[in-house]
């Protein structure tokens, strides 16, 4: 055996390893957009993906007004088929712009301004009712003063009062009816603890030990009275992405409501947050250790095979 034939065989190898992994991950692609085809409000007809704009463009509207994001519908729709960043955003916080309440005002809208179901309409119609929607927001934002209050989560009664402002830019909006004990309605309230891992600025991220799993939440935070590692207790209502997985989760754009530093519960164990941390250092190591072996061993086995090939060529 030559080393021409060596290095051949290590080619093979390699391309026939980057093939398997390419078809792999280009199967679960496929699998994981399949299972969101209702959430891009889109169906299959053979190999063509459809999507049905007007729905999209309800469900762009709920995604940019919550996320605080401009993406267009085009944007959206390539996102399913290259599934980047936007789908990932997308996708993590679907339920939290709560579509069933989405849909109902859409169609509450559309009911009223063109005597028919949203679901019936064209997309140039959809952009009118759209725009609607997008002024009724404006006058929330204003009244309330937090653009994070939206139009969508509010009760049929509150929605009434912004419709008739909208209507009539001269209607005095009746307090008694917006007056709320939940700021954000139907929204979950998030009360946690944890120890601070960062601050960069009025950045923040804190990790969160839920039994063996650990939970990490960055976003941004401006009365910062409290240093890294300490042991903090805090609170949010909204955050742009949120990835649960078994042994971490990893939680992005937090709007703190509030961080306060607390004391630290008995049997604290500052290095059980950062387990998973500690974990990957090991796993890198024994990887770079496994593929120095692995070099080494096929040095000498180049080596020991040209030395072969020498003898056999002076015998």
């Amino acid at each position: 055996m030559n080393r021409k034939l060596i290095v051949g065989l290590l080619i093979v190898m390699i391309v026939i390893g980057g093939c398997c992994f390419f078809y792999s991950r280009n199967n679960k692609k496929e699998v994981y957009q399949k299972e969101y085809l209702h959430r891009f409000f889109a169906h299959k007809e053979g190999d063509d993906v459809i999507f049905y704009e007007p729905g999209l463009l309800m469900y762009l509207s709920g995604y940019n007004l919550y996320t605080n994001s401009d993406a267009s519908l085009e944007e959206l729709e390539e996102s399913y088929y290259s599934r980047n960043e936007l789908f990932d955003n997308y996708i993590s916080v679907f339920a939290l712009i709560k579509p069933d309440n989405i849909k109902e005002t859409f169609s509450d809208i559309s009911e009223r301004e063109l005597g028919k179901s949203y679901f019936d309409i064209s997309l140039d119609e959809a952009k009118k009712i759209n725009d609607i929607f997008l002024e009724q927001q404006s006058l929330v934002t204003d009244y309330y003063g937090d653009s994070r209050i939206l139009l969508y989560n509010l009760s049929d009664e509150q929605r009434e009062e912004f419709y008739k402002k909208y209507e009539d830019s001269s209607y005095v909006i009746e307090d008694s009816v917006m007056e709320t004990t939940e700021p954000y309605t139907g929204l979950k309230h998030y009360e946690l603890q944890g120890v601070v891992k960062e601050i960069n600025g009025n950045e923040v991220v804190i990790r969160v030990l839920d039994g063996k799993r650990i939970c990490q939440y960055s976003g941004i935070y401006d009365d910062i009275s409290f240093d890294i590692q300490d042991y903090v207790a805090f609170d949010f209502y909204f955050f742009k992405t949120g990835i649960e997985k078994k042994t971490e989760s990893e939680w992005t754009g937090v709007e703190f409501e509030n961080i306060k530093k607390i004391d630290k519960p008995k049997k604290f164990d500052i290095d059980a947050y950062y387990a998973d941390e500690y974990k990957m250092k090991r796993e890198r190591i024994i990887k770079l250790l496994i593929v120095a072996f692995l070099c080494c061993g096929i040095i000498a086995s180049m080596v020991y095979f040209s030395k072969l090939e020498k003898r056999i060529n002076i015998k």
